[in-house]
């Protein structure tokens, strides 16, 4: 089982079901739209997305927050980069993919959250990345297992 989530030799011989390989695509446009907003538009990001409220103060302390977003949309450019490539040349490597992304999208409730959540004075809704959070580790979830199954012959 390891050696499909990390074969010896990184290549483009992927064994998995094609619906793991093509289930990578919607859930990679979405990351790039996040990582679009984090890292280009953190104001309107963290305000009109996520609903942090609006915070007084000189100096601004908003533009930590706007420091914070485009931080993480950094961050979030390498991994989109680091994906596009396993999608178009290493593909084999499409079960790390899913498992990497899993542990970030679990990270975020079980371990962020906890650690630093925001009261509710801090905002003035609930962010859709919150909402979304336990489909998205249930859809990469199903993803992982069905990249994991190998049919025999035939690579995608």
């Amino acid at each position: 089982m390891l050696q499909r989530i990390i074969p010896n030799q990184a290549d483009n011989n992927y064994k998995g079901s094609p619906i793991a390989f093509y289930g990578m695509i919607p859930f990679f446009l979405l990351m790039i739209f996040s990582t679009y907003m984090h890292f280009l538009q953190p104001e309107f990001a963290a305000h009109q997305i996520a609903t942090i409220v609006v915070f007084e103060g000189e100096p601004d302390p908003n533009r930590i927050i706007y420091m914070l977003f485009s931080l993480w949309g950094a961050q979030q450019v390498a991994f989109c980069f680091i994906n596009a490539v396993v999608l178009y040349k290493y593909r084999n490597l499409i079960p790390m993919m899913y498992i990497l992304w899993i542990f970030i999208w679990a990270v975020r409730p079980l371990v962020i959250n906890p650690l630093f959540g925001m009261a509710p004075e801090h905002t003035s809704g609930v962010t859709p990345g919150k909402v979304a959070v336990p489909y998205m580790i249930l859809y990469l979830l199903i993803m992982l297992a069905l990249s994991l199954r190998q049919a025999e012959d035939k690579p995608l």
